[in-house]
């Protein structure tokens, strides 16, 4: 479905994997890529969101692992740039940063608080993050 571009049918079909396989890799895989075709094809932020939370969930518990930062990522692209929730993003971001203070993304992360900062009208806190 999702080759022939049928975007709807392919997110529902992953949703109805990821409930057959509550918890177990083609489940997770299913979660993640219902979120993604979510949110790149179907401009439904709020349902990609609710999968990755579930994805989150189920991934180990914590969401701790490797894979779990890439969910992480796509949930916080979402806040900040698809729902201008500045609020929310930017303690996800925070401890985003707290468990991953040397990831790649660290530096993208750090002008996306300080740029919500900014955009919640803080100047002054703004101005000491772009510092």
């Amino acid at each position: 479905l999702w080759g022939d571009g049928n975007y709807k049918g392919a997110a529902s079909e992953f949703e109805r994997a990821a409930s057959k396989d509550q918890g177990g890799t083609l489940g997770r895989q299913a979660l993640f890529r219902a979120s993604m075709t979510q949110t790149l094809f179907l401009d439904q932020p709020l349902e990609a969101i609710k999968n990755l939370k579930r994805y989150l969930e189920v991934s180990d518990g914590k969401g701790t692992s490797p894979e779990s930062f890439s969910a992480k990522l796509l949930l916080g692209e979402i806040m900040f740039n698809k729902l201008g929730q500045y609020e929310q993003v930017i303690p996800h971001y925070q401890a985003m940063l707290a468990e991953r203070p040397t990831a790649p993304e660290a530096p993208e992360l750090m002008f996306r608080i300080a740029k919500s900062t900014l955009l919640l009208w803080q100047f002054e806190r703004a101005g000491d993050l772009f510092e």
